[in-house]
Parts: structure tokens; C-alpha cells; sequence
């Protein structure tokens, strides 16, 4: 990527220099057009017969997408520069559906709590449940929502680095190369292994077959080569090689 990866180095790329900002503005327009372009062609659809879209994106992208300098979300009390929703012609975006077509941008909730977040509120039917649910959107940032037709709370954490490796020994990003799945057999032997972004893939094994408990801690008395001591004290269960290239899950 031109200006960064991950959301805040785009964001710190574009900040104070228009020029990048209108450069990241343009590249994701150009984006758009591109999946446009795609998906009316294997539709069989002209695009300028496209006369209405929807759009949503976490907070920063949302910004970028409508030309707005998106600084003060990098920066505490990381405030939007604009929440409510927004209807535009396609025309003034520069999309290559109908020029008079209707773009509809859904709102923002707050810096880390997005567009694509609402989205996914508008189509479980939360907002219209008498029940009480739990909604979870990992991604970059994984936002949660709880609650039903009467009140709905949510938040949000950093979960882009846990998927690129981030903080996890041998971690590294799914990219040409990353092992991405992994599924342990009952007598602990691994099928395959992963690092980065199946990372719950493990922690999800390791729970099925009682290697951990409820609280994430592996479990005492289980004994089996592939689980270990650390040299700090702790344990750890190997899954990749146990002679070559170890990767542990700690």
C-alpha cells in the first residue's frame, strides 16, 4: 500500500497534506468503480443503470470515501469529523454509475465504531429484537454490540495486529506462505497449523479438546509432548514440527 496497511497510517499520511488526502480519496473511488464495473459486468448490467447505492466503511475509510480529513479519529477523544448519514449524487463522487444516481452513506457511531458496524445492526434486526443479542464484527477493529429494540450498547478494540501476527510468537500476516487453518486430532496430533489470522482456529481446538478451560489457561496434568514448560514457568502447546520451525501457542 501507497500510504500504509493498516487505517492509522493512512490516516497519519493523509492528515495534514491535501494532496495525500485527495490521492486516497481518488484511489478509493477508483476501487469502487472497479468492483462496479465488475460485478454489473457478470451481471450483464450496464453501470449507468445503476440508480441507487449503499455505502459503509469503518470510521476512517467512511471519511476517505467522502473526501474528509479523518485526523482527529487517530487522536484522543477520536471524534469523527462527521456522524450523521449522507445522501450524494454519484456525480460528485465521481462513482461511474448514473451521474444522478443516489449515493447513501449510513452514519458513523464514533471513531472506532463504524458505518460497516450500523450495517451489521440493520441486517441481524437487533435494533427490531425484543430478545437480547450479542453482535460481533471482527475486523480491524472488532465492534460489539449488545442489546435488543429497547437499547443497544456497544464498543470496540485493535484487532487488526492479532491477525497480522501482532504480539504472537512467530506471528505473521496472511499473506504468500502464512499456514492459516488448524485442527488438532484427539490424540493431540495437528492435521494443520496457523499463524496470524486463524489464531481462534487454535484457541477453539485447544478448548474442544479440553486442552484449556473456559478462562483460556491451559489445563494441569495433561500429558503430552507437544505441551511443554516454558522457560519462564508457564506452558505452552507446540504445533508446528517439534524439531524444526517451532511454533507455539502460548
Amino acid at each position: 500500500m501507497i500510504y500504509g496497511e493498516d487505517i492509522i497510517s493512512r490516516i497519519t499520511s493523509s492528515a495534514n497534506d491535501k494532496d495525500k488526502l485527495e490521492i486516497m480519496h481518488r484511489l478509493l473511488i477508483q476501487t469502487v468503480n472497479n468492483i462496479l464495473g465488475y460485478t454489473c459486468t457478470q451481471a450483464g448490467v450496464n453501470p449507468k443503470n445503476v440508480y441507487e447505492m449503499t455505502v459503509v466503511g469503518n470510521t476512517a475509510m467512511h471519511h476517505f470515501f467522502l473526501g474528509i480529513n479523518p485526523k482527529f479519529v487517530a487522536a484522543s477523544p477520536f471524534t469523527p469529523a462527521l456522524k450523521s448519514p449522507v445522501n450524494v449524487k454519484a456525480r460528485e463522487l465521481g462513482l461511474s454509475m448514473c451521474p444522478e444516481g443516489n449515493v447513501h452513506v449510513l452514519p458513523v457511531i464514533a471513531g472506532f465504531v463504524g458505518a460497516d458496524a450500523v450495517a451489521d445492526v440493520l441486517a441481524s434486526g437487533t435494533h427490531e429484537s425484543d430478545r437480547l443479542s450479542l453482535l460481533i464484527d471482527i475486523g480491524t477493529n472488532t465492534e460489539v454490540f449488545v442489546g435488543n429494540s429497547e437499547d443497544i450498547l456497544s464498543c470496540s478494540c485493535a484487532s487488526g495486529p492479532a491477525f497480522e501476527g501482532g504480539h504472537i510468537k512467530h506471528g505473521m500476516k496472511a499473506v504468500t506462505g502464512a499456514i492459516e487453518r488448524i485442527s488438532i486430532k484427539s490424540n493431540y496430533e495437528v492435521d494443520y497449523a496457523t499463524c496470524g489470522s486463524a489464531i481462534i482456529d487454535a484457541v477453539a481446538e485447544l478448548y474442544r479438546l479440553g486442552i484449556i478451560n473456559d478462562r483460556g489457561r491451559f489445563k494441569a496434568g495433561i500429558n503430552n509432548p507437544r505441551l511443554r514448560k516454558t522457560p519462564d514457568g508457564g506452558l505452552e502447546f507446540v504445533w508446528c514440527g517439534l524439531r524444526i520451525a517451532e511454533q507455539a501457542l502460548t
